[in-house]
């Protein structure tokens, strides 16, 4: 099964979706070239007092929110280019929103990831609305999520074409897991793999004999992180998965989060494991994953955990 046989892009009709919406369109053209454009109408929007309502379209035509949410869509169509993809766009009548899109993901057979935007806006209430859907996807979707934030300006656009995919592997089970599906993505997208694992320095508390502590940053023994790379490498081959060219590479630092996002470059897509416990809660403020889906300036997609993941023999 290819990983982008369907692609699923959730719209709010802002800057940040239609920038997901381009990205979209890329991975599904990698693909089977099928894309699901997708906004889920809210309680608000169909109420007597909706905006989508008192549109002067809308008020001249009678219309109601399911069309005038219609004609949206095809309005944000027709800014982009799509040539060789077939795509469909759906309205959805039932939120919340995040619980309706995993309603559908969750009725279609094909693979595919969710391509969703992230906002930089720093009202309250679109900080919370847009950001509670991509957390609820992120956490709880069974497929992978890209999430693709809206640049500052659009002269400072980063390109959308795919030139490297780059895995964060901390060893722990969930990232281990995540280089198969790594090794699947960058063959299908045609690009190199990087293994990449931060060396983080600690904060540790340290007592001396007069009974003073001091709080010191204490980096990771030079010998083990000499033995990363070589690590890493065996990692990717017992993964398993289709043959890319692969690198393996280390930093040190003390933020993890700042360290990932500082190897990327224009083009990169970095990704993520989703562990068993960010599954089950939110993603604190000071987790790593939540750093750096606030940070990039990229899209980074974030695969999820499976407990029981089937062997490459099976597949």
């Amino acid at each position: 099964m290819h990983p982008f046989d369907t692609v699923i892009v959730p719209t709010d009709f802002s800057e940040a979706a239609d920038r997901a919406l381009a990205c979209g369109l890329e991975f599904a053209r990698r693909g089977a070239g099928r894309l699901r454009l997708v906004h889920v109408i809210e309680p608000f929007e169909t109420g007597p007092l909706s905006p989508l309502r008192y549109t002067p379209e809308a008020r001249a035509l009678g219309a109601t929110p399911e069309d005038v949410v219609g004609e949206l869509l095809a309005e944000v169509l027709r800014r982009h280019d799509l040539d060789g993809v077939e795509v469909e766009p759906v309205v959805l009548k039932r939120g919340p929103v995040a619980e309706a899109l995993l309603r559908l993901a969750g009725s279609l057979d094909e693979a595919g990831p969710f391509v969703v935007g992230r906002n930089r806006h720093r009202g309250l209430l679109r900080r919370r609305r847009v950001g509670s859907t991509t957390e609820a996807l992120v956490r709880r979707s069974d497929r992978p999520v890209v999430v693709v934030p809206a640049p500052e300006s659009t002269a400072e656009a980063p390109p959308l074409a795919v030139r490297r995919l780059v895995l964060a592997e901390d060893f722990s089970p969930a990232a281990e897991q995540a280089v198969q599906p790594a090794r699947t993505w960058a063959a299908a997208l045609g690009v190199p793999l990087t293994l990449l694992h931060v060396a983080e320095h600690r904060h540790m508390v340290v007592t001396y004999d007069t009974g003073l502590f001091m709080i010191e940053t204490v980096a990771p023994d030079p010998d083990l992180v000499a033995r990363v790379p070589a690590a890493l490498e065996q990692l990717f081959e017992n993964a398993g998965g289709p043959d890319v060219p692969a690198r393996f590479l280390v930093r040190e630092g003390e933020d993890v989060a700042r360290e990932l996002v500082a190897a990327t470059e224009p083009g990169d897509l970095l990704a993520l494991a989703r562990t068993r416990r960010e599954r089950s809660e939110r993603a604190g403020p000071g987790s790593v994953l939540e750093k750096v889906l606030r940070r990039a300036d990229g899209p980074v997609v974030v695969f999820p955990y499976q407990p029981d993941p089937p062997s490459p023999a099976d597949e």
